[in-house]
């Protein structure tokens, strides 16, 4: 693994896949979920360079242009970044909403956190775009076996990653049941003090109605709601 940078999400997996076939990372006699949780705690515990975090924040969901430029950024989003990166490190706050007009650099503020919170030893951010995950949800309903282990699989890792980053919160209208789903896995992470970071477009009182009361008063009691109220940076040219 010389070139991370240029490692899709499918070679990490790949990578992960063929662990059992490498003797000297001395797996020959474990099972398959003893080897993942295995690789999970010596990432957890080594130490990268700045290109291989990149490499991380993609395999875990945050798209090439965002992960390549979280130490390229300037001005107030990157004020913002810092900012919600202490609180997150420290612990002062374990939830928040993140919500602007489009190209504000709401994602990208989400990528320096992960950045940040890696550089601190606290793991790498899962970024997950909601609609992206209902899809799955709901081919799983009637799915094969494969459909229902693959968002088991999601679940689990939205559920414990060190910051779960749900991307386009508010542009979903979920049925009932999809809306309890990510309203237990935000609670969850809420019982377990991880951060959770909710992106959207919509403004609090129009996103209170779709994030639900739960997640509402979740944010209200020990979260907050960050606007990034300046020009989009798409409008803008840059």
């Amino acid at each position: 693994m010389n070139d991370f940078l240029a490692m899709s999400e499918e070679q990490w997996q790949v990578l992960i896949d063929s662990a059992p076939e490498c003797p000297d990372l001395g797996h020959s006699d474990m099972k398959a979920d003893e080897i993942r949780e295995d690789i999970s705690r010596r990432l957890a515990t080594k130490e990268y360079s700045d290109d291989e975090i990149k490499a991380l924040l993609m395999a875990e969901g945050f798209d090439k242009l965002h992960a390549t430029k979280v130490d390229q950024m300037t001005g107030r989003c990157l004020k913002f970044a810092e900012r919600l990166s202490d609180r997150f490190i420290s612990g002062e706050k374990t939830m928040a909403y993140l919500w602007g007009i489009r190209g504000t650099g709401k994602t990208q503020i989400a990528a320096r956190v992960g950045f940040r919170m890696r550089k601190a030893s606290q793991g790498v951010g899962r970024r997950v775009l909601v609609s992206e995950y209902l899809k799955l949800l709901k081919a799983s309903y009637n799915g094969n076996m494969e459909q229902k282990q693959t968002i088991r699989n999601l679940t689990l890792r939205m559920e414990n990653a060190p910051l779960l980053v749900l991307d386009e919160f508010t542009e979903i209208r979920g049925n009932e049941f999809e809306q309890e789903e990510l309203t237990r896995i935000v609670d969850k992470r809420y019982g377990k003090m991880v951060p959770t970071l909710i992106i959207g477009n919509d403004k609090p009182e129009d996103a209170m109605n779709i994030l639900g009361p739960s997640i509402w008063s979740r944010l209200q009691e020990n979260g907050g709601l960050i606007e990034c109220d300046w020009e989009s940076y798409r409008g803008a040219g840059k």
